[in-house]
């Protein structure tokens, strides 16, 4: 199970990077129908369409993949009763996922139905995470109490910032501010359309990064220090990489970067929370 489960996990940060890399690259219409591309299950392949058709592949593959998991938890007693809720939520969410991307194509990439479609990604990414980790034995019956009511609330800000990112993305927002570390020149600049946007996306990152700087001064010696260091590290080459994404004018390596970070900092966050929130001893 442990093993399913890690290949599902490996698939949906795939899926999720490589659905940042179809709306970084504009071909999120090159497959204009649905669930067909072009009138094709195979369509005749161009790089644009290839993109896009590799998406619903893989989204497909990580499909099957979760009901592989549900079905051997659900099949299994001694699996049933730890993982039948995370199990279920798991299995909703896809449902949600298949019909939010269908939705979003047939929507026209709207900037509600993007964002939406990557919220529920994480969710189902989180959900995953949290099946493995209540498989995984934790030995430490008293986990850190330092910093323990901070965790889930950098984890949601580090949730909301991705969220918000992506309503930059996908409204086309991320030259708003076409400078940096100013905006037009200047430090608030006025705040309307896309430039609210990103200029609101600035703030966040820069509140994200001083709450899990502050996160690893509590719990640096607390036994999470290598998740810690993890995420310390993680958030500063964010930092660095947005910087990176105005000064470069949106280079696509640099955006799908910039994804992975956030998503791998959401990831460990949420590993975190759960080890000081439902540690156990198996």
């Amino acid at each position: 199970m442990k093993k399913l489960l890690s290949i599902n996990i490996t698939l949906t940060f795939l899926l999720i990077l490589w659905g940042g890399l179809v709306r970084s690259s504009g071909a999120g219409l090159a497959c204009p129908d649905w669930p067909t591309c072009n009138g094709y299950w195979i369509p005749p392949m161009d790089p644009m369409v290839l993109l896009e058709w590799g998406h619903r592949l893989i989204a497909s593959v990580t499909g099957f993949c979760t009901l592989g998991v549900v079905g051997a938890v659900f099949l299994k007693k001694k699996y049933r009763s730890r993982l039948g809720g995370p199990a279920f939520l798991c299995l909703s969410l896809l449902v949600v996922q298949i019909l939010l991307g269908a939705l979003t194509v047939k929507g026209m990439l709207s900037a509600h139905l993007v964002t939406t479609h990557l919220a529920v990604a994480l969710v189902f990414l989180a959900t995953l995470l949290w099946m493995r980790e209540r498989i995984s034995p934790e030995v430490d019956p008293n986990p850190p109490l330092k910093g323990r009511g901070l965790l889930p609330f950098v984890t949601l800000l580090v949730y909301l910032q991705i969220l918000w990112g992506g309503w930059v993305a996908s409204s086309h927002a991320g030259l708003a501010c076409p400078d940096f570390p100013t905006c037009f020149g200047a430090w608030v600049p006025p705040l309307s359309g896309l430039v609210a946007y990103q200029f609101f996306h600035r703030v966040g990152a820069v509140v994200v990064t001083a709450a899990v700087i502050l996160l690893f001064r509590k719990m640096r010696a607390t036994k999470l220090k290598g998740l810690m260091i993890g995420n310390l590290m993680t958030v500063l080459i964010q930092f660095s990489l947005g910087i990176a994404n105005v000064v470069w004018e949106l280079p696509i390596a640099v955006r799908i970067a910039h994804l992975a970070m956030a998503t791998s900092l959401f990831a460990m966050m949420f590993i975190a929370t759960h080890r000081v929130h439902h540690a156990r001893v198996s």
